[in-house]
């Protein structure tokens, strides 16, 4: 994650002509709100186009048009000024109603003030911001998880197509791309997907779809592709294939949205719009995507809500290609600024007419794709509490407590459904209140009545569901209106069989691995009991009596748990049990109050447990209302100080795109708020955490 200011450089159509150019400069270390810079310019495209053939002259006539205003020229200074020792990132954000300026080559802007080229400066990094409609946040993922799926379409009839009307579109060597792909990723596991006449396959839009349902990280695609404006929709075609190896020209258009309609989980984090060689003709060593349809693609693919693709403008030498490729994709790896890795690449390939060919467009304020995770330290530095946490494992004195976070990889975060309700029911405050599903239940409630809220929120949970796994629901469910208690479990350990494997270790069988005595969940289903039970366990489950709907049977609990009958404690309901759901902020506050009054019907095991037990809090955010309200619980109880004794005490927070801007500041931040130094904070998901917690406490 970065705090690197930036300059964002707004462009929008004018009523009478021209356009509006809107310089916003931000810098994370300036607390003023300064007013953005407002000027009118005019770009001419005839004259642009005469510059075509010269890089260089189309990059001065293109500068000197944007920044003839005077004060816009002095302000583009000033930021380099106030950036000075600092990366500035340089933010292109063209507005929808002149989206047809994407056509210009701003890849070759000169720097105002001293006439370099502005695309490979490592200091100043462009890039082109792409706005999107999207309310899903863009989940970061870790390092290590990384996956390519390599797709390489070669339909037999290609030479029936002639796009441009002038050379018939040419057959493209599949062994050579995948051979080019694999060299250009590295290190980063590839999954191919190709034509393979001998077994039947092709690379159908279908099958793509199918391919990306796995949740690859990078989706490198090589396909031709044209423009053609006369179509309905207009845009960019990509030649595909059909079930019998022959082309199926597809529309862009169609399949970004086929993209969209994937869970965010399972859209790819980075498109890679590969030119093919052209063979033959005369035209070896240079792709054939001459009128730079791919990288009209491109954009349709960051509505489609794609954090950063890459393509190509226009036809590219294959030599500039095997140069930028892989440069880019060393860069990437090292520390995942995607605008960094393409000036770098970018620079390698300056001498070349074509280097300024590569365009990425973005729609991340952050320019991190992935996140290293480790602890508070940082991830250089090594965890020094392993043994002591593990051998409280071992021991049977730890407690994990699990968070939403946990499941969401099945279900997607609570947020989704917040902004869904959000829209259906015309929520009318502030914009920023639309992700907070407590927040919004509260308004729904309001507006109809309890019960309902209670009956939606499972239809949205059955909903999210069907949307993400429509392959793995069976039809007669994937139609129903409404799913009883058993369905709802039924598919959920159906699409977790899906997600993590029937047998392997996913997070929730990890943590059954670990054979505590005590789970407490603020999860609503029975995946955990259920993993418990794989294991070997007879988990003993109970819910939380906050209220006095919860009968005593739910939530009555005299023995003493062991590793063998673990108790699974649910802190904030169940499905099964509409009436124990806490979902509204009345909820919430209804519940801080009802377990202080009834803090004597929890469990006596569970209340020791929270004082003379490690604690692993797994899945939560820091403002998460079920983190907040179970910590307030936590310290406020007399009990509070006993946790000091324990210095291994783990807690791991998920970081997403938006959600933490620095995670330095972010982790200094938690361990102040938790105002204890016997915390320690895995930055991370909760596979990441527990494979390492399963393997250390193996072998302790």
């Amino acid at each position: 994650m970065t705090q690197d200011p930036e300059l964002e450089m707004g462009l929008a159509r004018r009523e009478g002509g021209g356009f509006t150019l809107e310089l916003r400069f931000n810098d994370p270390r300036d607390r003023e709100v300064r007013a953005p810079l407002r000027t009118t310019v005019y770009l001419d495209p005839v004259e642009l186009r005469g510059h075509d053939l010269d890089a260089v002259a189309y990059g001065q006539f293109l500068t000197q048009s944007l920044f003839k205003d005077a004060a816009a020229r002095s302000a583009f200074e000033q930021t380099r000024v106030a950036a000075q020792g600092r990366t500035l990132r340089l933010r292109l954000l063209i507005d929808r109603t002149a989206a047809d300026l994407h056509s210009l080559h701003w890849e070759t802007l000169r720097d105002p003030e001293d006439g370099t080229w502005l695309a490979i400066k490592e200091n100043l990094l462009f890039s082109r911001l792409l706005a999107s409609t999207r309310w899903e946040r863009i989940e970061l993922r870790a390092k290590s998880e990384l996956q390519a799926l390599v797709a390489i379409a070669n339909p037999s009839d290609l030479e029936d197509y002639a796009p441009t009307a002038q050379q018939p579109l040419t057959p493209i060597n599949v062994d050579a791309e995948l051979k080019r792909a694999r060299q250009a990723l590295g290190e980063i596991p590839v999954t191919p997907l190709a034509s393979d006449p001998a077994q039947g396959q092709w690379v159908t839009p279908n099958r793509l779809i199918d391919a990306l349902r796995q949740g690859p990280d990078i989706l490198y695609l090589v396909c031709h592709g044209a423009l053609d404006s006369q179509a309905d929709p207009p845009g960019p075609y990509l030649w595909l294939e059909a079930e019998d190896g022959t082309a199926e020209v597809v529309s862009g258009q169609v399949i970004a949205e086929r993209i969209a309609a994937l869970p965010p989980n399972l859209r790819p984090r980075l498109v890679v719009l590969a030119s093919c060689e052209s063979a033959g003709n005369g035209q070896a060593g240079f792709s054939s995507d001459a009128q730079g349809a791919l990288a009209a693609f491109g954009p349709l693919l960051a509505q489609a809500g794609i954090p950063a693709v890459v393509a190509m403008q226009g036809r590219v030498s294959m030599d500039t290609m095997a140069a930028f490729m892989p440069v880019f994709f060393r860069e990437l790896r090292q520390d995942g600024q995607i605008d960094r890795a393409m000036a770098a690449a970018r620079g390698t390939v300056s001498q070349r007419d074509d280097a300024w060919l590569p365009v990425l467009f973005m729609r991340l304020r952050d320019a991190s794709l992935w996140y290293v995770p480790g602890f508070a330290g940082g991830p250089e530095e090594e965890f020094a509490k392993w043994d002591s946490l593990s051998n409280a494992v071992q021991k049977g004195r730890c407690t994990a407590i699990v968070g939403p976070g946990v499941v969401e990889a099945l279900i997607g975060p609570r947020r989704n459904i917040a902004l869904r309700w959000a829209e259906k029911h015309g929520y009318p405050f502030s914009p920023s209140d639309q992700e907070e599903l407590p927040r919004i239940a509260q308004y729904v409630s309001v507006q109809q009545d309890v019960d309902y809220l209670r009956d939606v929120y499972r239809q949205a949970v059955r909903d999210e569901l069907v949307r993400r796994y429509p392959a793995v629901i069976p039809p007669e469910l994937a139609q129903a209106d409404d799913w009883d208690d058993g369905q709802i479990e039924r598919v959920l350990l159906g699409v977790a069989g899906a997600r993590w494997g029937e047998t392997s270790a996913g997070p929730l069988r990890m943590l059954a691995q670990l054979h505590l005595p005590i789970y407490i969940t603020a999860n609503q289903s029975d995946l955990l009991t259920r993993a418990l039970e794989q294991e070997g366990a007879d988990p003993q489950v109970r819910l939380c009596p906050w209220n006095r709907q919860i009968p005593p049977e739910e939530y009555r609990f005299e023995e003493t748990p062991t590793s063998d009958r673990p108790l699974v404690y649910h802190l904030f309901g169940h499905l099964k049990l509409p009436e124990s759901l806490v979902i509204t902020e009345d909820d919430y506050f209804d519940y801080l109050i009802g377990v202080k009054d009834n803090w004597d019907l929890l469990p006596k095991a569970l209340r020791g447990a929270l004082y003379s037990t490690s604690l692993l809090f797994l899945g939560f955010r820091m403002d998460d209302w079920t983190f907040r309200t179970f910590f307030r619980i936590l310290v406020n109880e007399p009990s509070f100080f006993q946790l000091s004794l324990r210095s291994h005490v783990a807690v791991q927070i998920e970081p997403d795109d938006g959600h933490i801007q620095n995670v330095q500041r972010a982790r200094k931040y938690i361990q102040e708020y938790f105002g204890r130094k016997w915390f320690s904070l895995y930055m991370g998901n909760t596979e990441e955490f527990l494979k390492e917690l399963v393997a250390h406490a193996a072998g302790a």
